[in-house]
């Protein structure tokens, strides 16, 4: 769906739910004296906030619900930076954040992937949103105290906000939404053998199989699926990032490189993978180019990621910022404490410590 029609429907449809509300609760009238309506208008933004961050986890947890009515095994859950993950056969608790995206549920589908139920898993968190939606708004008009009855009605507007931006396929420039990847999986073998290897290798890593481990039967179709379905090119990105783990970095960084020029990936996955070239560059003894003004952007937004922190590192190594190296690597460290990719820690340890060994050559 193009970018205005797909914002016009999400707005559209929020809207009319708020207005509804508002009928009901009065959230804000013009009527009201100009302070108590200032008040109220700020009450119900943080309110709605706050309880958009409710629908979240409950949209995770409607994936992690239909994942595993539909036979998928639990992986992780994620809401903002807090992840919850099985670890040596215990559940414990990481730090995570992506760009782009508010809160992930993963699971792996054990079966074969011919078979591989997608429609319930991939619209289970839409399902969650829509059934709380319409059981806090029926409770609107029934609730007779007002602090819940607004609650209610704004968990029933953020419900139908959660439903519709994940819902109504998009694909952005950075991340795909749920509707897209099951437009994308629709009567597509090859996407479907793309959605089960990438679930898998995410899986693998959960558990802490170092990369050289990690079969490359998960690959084997990565070059033949069609190369405009953003599954399809996902299996290729897994793939490059699982070639750099196990050390095999020029064949990592070729199919990086097709990757970022061929300009189908997310662009998410596009300026990770530049952070990582950045480095390899570096490495090689090649000209290093300038890191673009957009992916500083994402950067900064995953600034607490371990292949981010480690590209500024070399970067402040090249530009001999050893006050700034330094405090990067402390950080490196700390995030590494918590991060829930042991094998991801252990892979850019040891780019760090070939990048100062790369920058103490040349001085």
């Amino acid at each position: 769906m193009k970018k205005y029609l797909y914002y016009a429907a999400v707005l559209a449809g929020t809207m009319i739910c708020l207005v509804w509300v508002n009928l009901k609760v009065r959230l804000i009238s013009f009527a009201d004296p100009f302070g108590l309506y200032l008040v109220k208008l700020c009450c119900t933004v943080v309110g709605f906030i706050l309880c958009e961050r409710i629908q979240i986890a409950l949209h995770e947890g409607g994936h992690l619900i239909a994942g595993l009515l539909s036979g998928y095994r639990f992986i992780s859950y994620r809401v903002g930076r807090m992840m919850w993950m099985v670890q040596d056969g215990r559940l414990v608790r990481r730090n995570l954040s992506i760009a782009g995206t508010a809160g992930q549920c993963l699971l792996e589908y054990p079966g074969d992937y011919r078979d591989m139920p997608v429609v319930l898993y991939n619209l289970g968190g839409v399902l969650m949103n829509l059934f709380s939606a319409l059981i806090f708004l029926a409770l609107v008009p029934v609730i007779r105290w007002y602090p819940l009855q607004v609650f209610c009605g704004l968990m029933g507007a953020c419900g139908v906000f959660q439903a519709l931006v994940n819902g109504i396929p998009y694909r952005s420039k950075i991340i795909a939404n749920d509707g897209a990847n099951l437009m994308s999986l629709r009567n597509n073998p090859a996407a479907r053998y793309a959605f089960r290897s990438v679930l898998a290798v995410n899986a693998r890593l959960s558990e802490g199989l170092p990369y050289q481990e990690i079969p490359d039967e998960l690959f084997r179709n990565s070059a033949e699926g069609n190369k405009d379905n953003p599954l399809c090119e996902s299996l290729r990105v897994s793939q490059a990032g699982c070639l750099l783990g196990a050390g095999r970095r020029e064949e990592a960084k070729a199919l990086m490189q097709e990757l970022v020029d061929g300009g189908r990936i997310l662009g998410l996955h596009a300026a990770m993978f530049r952070a990582d070239l950045y480095c390899l560059h570096m490495l090689d003894r090649e000209e290093v180019p300038e890191i673009l003004d957009a992916d500083r952007k994402i950067y900064l937004q995953m600034k607490d990621d371990p292949a981010i922190i480690r590209t500024l590192y070399g970067e402040a190594l090249m530009k001999k910022d050893e006050e700034n190296a330094r405090k990067l690597k402390e950080r490196f460290e700390r995030i590494a404490a918590q991060y829930p990719y042991v094998q991801d820690i252990m892979m850019n340890r040891t780019m760090m410590e070939d990048l100062e060994r790369r920058w103490a050559d040349s001085e």
